[in-house]
């Protein structure tokens, strides 16, 4: 079993994401967090996935945190289980693409995988 936390900052002028959808958002992100483990890993429990406004920028630019914290097992792909560094930076890159599509631009402040 992995234990995988994340958290991001996402900015960007022109967002998909509107402050007052924050609980649609979150579910979006919950989706696609659960697809890109769920491909990587044979099964996932997503334990917690938190979207929130930290602020709103005087250019009118909205800055979003994510905190997302989950379970994997049944590792899928053999060649990701040997180096918890490789398996890091594949998720880094996974999930920051799918995020790229509702935020625009991303922001891995901190990722982390861990045998349980």
């Amino acid at each position: 079993m992995y234990l995988f936390n994340m958290f991001v900052q996402c900015t960007d002028r022109f967002l998909e994401v509107l402050p007052e959808e924050l609980e649609m958002t979150k579910l979006a992100v919950e989706h696609l967090i659960n697809q890109v483990l769920h491909d990587l890993f044979g099964a996932v429990v997503l334990e917690h996935v938190a979207v929130r406004l930290c602020s709103q920028r005087l250019d009118r630019q909205s800055w979003y945190a994510i905190d997302i914290s989950a379970q994997c097992s049944n590792i899928s792909i053999p060649w990701l289980s040997n180096h918890l560094d490789t398996m890091e930076l594949t998720l880094e890159g996974k999930i920051s693409c799918v995020l790229i599509e509702l935020f625009g631009t991303v922001f891995v402040d901190r990722i982390s995988v861990k045998c349980k």
